[in-house]
């Protein structure tokens, strides 16, 4: 079977060896709770905290699903969040508060503008009880300064929950989650293995007063762990099997910082040859995260984004379009099991690309 290099946010390209652990069929017995059990213990060693301060969930759905667990669990009706948006992810936790009735308050940002510290502080009113944020925006590739923002929210007033979508950051980006209350990531990004699993980390007496608040018989975090049980309903045992590869895999290429390494190494190799063909990237070099970047499409009247992707997807390549609301763009992700020389045929192949289209490189 032809298999594509994905260049894109998710899903990411995983390794033969996790696509094959969904291969044998695994039931609920014993071999099952070990395998959970031990993914639960990673996930807090991943993220340097201790299991006696912390609980962590599995959850069968995409790391959406989990920001939708952790709103319903975390915010009762008689509560208020703040959330900061400076993209797509943002406004996505926007809708959920909005169709379910939380109340709420918006800090927007533009799409290329980081969340602020301060910005932060001076929209905590006294009736906020709760503060959300992404960690890297993949509408851009903009990188949040998350453990900033968190410490100093817990500075000014230690009782606001804050709640962290660490989806597109969670494996391959260093941080300091020590003042977040819930952290939510998923099974097919930074960790490298195949979609079906909302992960979330959640500092476990915050977790143990959410009783009650989730309004929802099955996107409850409180009733999952409180169940004692690793899921409520029909696990992804397929998923499940093949994240443990997964994560085995992660801790053999040298944990969260070999992995930030290559993915950084990937994208120095891709910014130096996009610029050397004249792209201009969207984010500000100080904003830029290393999971996906955002290139202005040029303005060559020869130019045409849908014969430029395919042209790509021909050649075994997948890119995104862009995802900005104001100005043409496209996106290159730089992660999944993705190495150096699959930068440099992506590079090569938008080389050729371009050449066919008959515009001419650098661009002017």
């Amino acid at each position: 079977m032809f298999s594509y290099k994905l260049f894109t946010p998710g899903p990411l390209n995983t390794t033969l060896s996790v696509k094959q652990a969904m291969c044998e069929d695994l039931g609920n017995s014993k071999e099952f709770d070990n395998l959970s059990q031990e993914i639960h213990e990673s996930l807090l060693r991943i993220a340097k905290l201790s299991p006696s301060t912390h609980s962590s969930v599995l959850l069968p759905g995409s790391g959406t699903f989990g920001v939708e667990a952790t709103l319903r669990t975390a915010v009762s009706e008689n509560d208020k969040i703040l959330i900061a948006a400076n993209g797509a992810y943002g406004e996505r936790m926007i809708k959920i508060c909005s169709l379910l009735n939380i109340p709420h308050k918006i800090l927007r940002y533009e799409e290329r503008d980081k969340v602020a510290k301060q910005d932060v502080l001076d929209s905590l009113s006294p009736d906020i009880t709760h503060f959300a944020m992404v960690h890297s925006e993949t509408t851009t590739g903009i990188l949040n300064p998350i453990s900033e923002v968190a410490k100093a929210v817990k500075e000014k007033n230690k009782n606001v929950v804050i709640i962290g979508d660490c989806v597109s950051s969670f494996g391959a980006v260093s941080a300091d989650f020590s003042n977040l209350d819930f952290i939510v990531t998923c099974s097919n990004k930074l960790l490298q293995g195949v979609p079906g699993l909302a992960l979330v980390i959640a500092k476990s007496d915050v977790l143990g007063r959410c009783e009650g608040n989730a309004r929802s018989a099955y996107l409850d975090l409180h009733r999952i762990v409180s169940s004692g049980k690793n899921f409520l309903v029909m696990p992804p045992y397929q998923s499940v099997r093949s994240l443990h590869k997964a994560i085995e895999e992660f801790w053999e290429e040298g944990g969260l910082e070999a992995r930030e390494k290559r993915y950084q190494n990937n994208l120095s190799y891709l910014k130096t040859e996009m610029e050397k063909m004249g792209f201009k990237y969207y984010v500000r070099p100080e904003d830029q995260g290393w999971i996906i970047s955002t290139f202005l499409e040029p303005k060559d009247p020869n130019y045409n984004f849908k014969v430029f992707y395919q042209y790509l997807v021909d050649r075994g390549i997948v890119i995104y379009p862009g995802k900005l609301s104001k100005l043409p763009t496209f996106r290159i992700g730089t992660i999944g099991e993705l190495h150096q020389a699959d930068m440099k045929y992506c590079v090569e192949c938008i080389n050729d690309a371009f050449l066919e289209m008959k515009v001419k490189l650098p661009l002017q």
